[in-house]
């Protein structure tokens, strides 16, 4: 924990690169992944770095396209940057997008389709983007817009107290739980350009199925690019929210037609709600750090795993989640925050499968048979009454 301190002047460095994807790579994220094999690329993979710094603290967020990095493979990173750019391990936050269209960095159990290869290329590149981060610092203000797309549905149908799972709903008929909210926290020059954005919405990127055979950011990527277009070249800290049951409506398609259609729509919501954006004054950085032991519910394992907070003055905070929450975890922990502005950043520092309610656990269906521990959201909300 940081103790308050005077803020001389926020600065901030940003880098950003493509990770390279080769064909034949195996592209995780659906069953059998070793037969879904990389023919191409759709659009590019690219890993984003922002450092923050207020003269006494620094904090160093990156996100990669990638479904996930296990919490090996962000220590081996996390040990690299700090390393190479002098800051703590504790206050270097990982997200993943999660996109289904690119590699995994962690060796499942039973799955042996890791491709040792990408992973270190992730890695380097990780360390890449941070360390050109620390060397071209400005000076930034902040300000925070938030706009609302209704892009995704709850994918638990749940029928007398029993859940299934509907992939896909075109229809728009699936009334379960969403969090709309499109977050956008710009850092803007002396002349009032952008710089770099960190932009965090809660569902997943599927757009793109397992009949699909290229690489791709999924709808992140062609938000990315769309914002682009009138902010210029900057860097786009993508963050997945609380998304572990949220589908796009009609995703699981083997072209991208719709990753480019709700990539575009989720651009044109952050620039909707640009004029409204709000400023976040005495904008001082803190940084929390939890490890935190759990029994894994497949296997009865002991896991170490972590959680972190940043928090941008009094009005703004992102807590990291190690693993794919379910939306009503995420939507409570921001209807109990007392900071105005706050993101869920799920798939960040770990991969630990999902973080179910007791609801699902009682209900069933996917995530509540793929849960990492059905006790694990009363661990959260204890946490995020301290936080937050």
């Amino acid at each position: 924990m940081n103790p308050k301190h005077p803020v001389t002047r926020l600065t901030i460095g940003m880098a950003m690169e493509t990770i390279p994807f080769t064909e034949g790579s195996v592209l995780s994220g659906y069953p059998n992944p070793d037969k879904r094999r990389a023919r191409g690329t759709f659009d590019p993979l690219e890993v984003d770095a922002l450092l923050l710094n207020d003269g006494h603290v620094t904090a160093l967020l990156l996100s990669a396209d990638v479904l996930g990095l296990g919490r090996e493979e962000v220590q081996r990173a996390k040990k690299r940057i700090a390393e190479r750019i002098a800051i703590p391990e504790e206050q270097i936050f990982i997200c993943c997008t999660h996109t289904h269209s690119s590699g995994l960095g962690t060796q499942l159990k039973g799955d042996s389709s890791l491709d040792v290869a990408f992973v270190d290329q992730v890695l380097d590149a990780l360390v890449r983007v941070a360390e050109r981060a620390r060397t071209n610092l400005v000076p930034t203000t902040v300000r925070v817009a938030s706009g609302e797309a209704a892009l995704g549905h709850n994918r638990r149908v749940v029928k007398n107290g029993l859940a299934t799972n509907v992939w896909n709903d075109p229809g728009k008929r699936h009334t379960g739980p969403v969090d709309k909210e499109v977050g956008a926290v710009l850092f803007l020059d002396d002349q009032d350009h952008i710089r770099a954005m960190i932009l965090n919405y809660s569902c997943h990127p599927v757009t793109l199925g397992p009949g699909s055979h290229y690489a791709s950011a999924d709808f992140p990527g062609y938000a990315r690019t769309e914002l682009r277009h009138s902010l210029g070249e900057i860097p786009i800290v993508y963050t997945t929210g609380a998304a572990g049951d949220i589908n796009p409506y009609d995703g699981l398609r083997e072209e991208p037609s719709m990753a480019s259609e709700m990539g575009k729509a989720l651009a044109w919501a952050v620039q909707g709600a640009l004029p409204e954006a709000v400023k976040i004054p005495d904008p001082q950085l803190a940084c929390h750090h939890q490890a935190a032991t759990f029994i894994r519910k497949k296997d009865n394992q002991e896991i170490l795993t972590e959680f972190q907070l940043l928090t941008i003055g009094q009005e703004l905070a992102f807590l990291t989640l190690p693993g794919e929450p379910l939306v009503e975890i995420g939507l409570k922990l921001k209807s109990r925050s007392r900071f105005p502005h706050t993101f869920i950043l799920g798939y960040t520092n770990d991969y630990l499968s999902y973080l179910v309610t007791r609801k699902a656990v009682k209900e069933g269906g996917y995530e509540a048979s793929l849960s990492f521990n059905d006790e694990i959201e009363d661990a959260i909300l204890d946490l995020g009454k301290v936080w937050l």
